[in-house]
């Protein structure tokens, strides 16, 4: 599995932090987006108002603990870069 995302899909996470809120990731896999039976897993984190800000999607064939903290290394490894690009001007 290997998590999709965009720079600004990753910098939501950061965005949460600088805003001041606890950063809370959620994970939440979806099932009815496609007729294979694979399921879309959803990282993200929520703001104070409670809207879901996507930070990265990946599609899995199981949900499994082994899956998610393969997911979850990726994204983080992903949104560090993100941050160490935005604080370098480079965004």
């Amino acid at each position: 599995m290997v998590p999709l995302s965009t720079l600004n899909l990753l910098l939501n996470g950061y965005r949460a932090i600088v805003a001041g809120m606890p950063l809370v990731i959620y994970i939440d896999v979806e099932y009815s987006t496609n007729d294979e039976g694979y399921g879309t897993l959803l990282i993200g984190v929520c703001s104070l108002d409670n809207k879901f800000h996507i930070v990265a999607y990946a599609i899995v064939s199981k949900e499994d603990a082994l899956g998610h903290e393969h997911a979850l290394r990726m994204v983080k490894a992903g949104v560090e870069a993100a941050v160490q690009k935005y604080k370098g001007g480079l965004v």
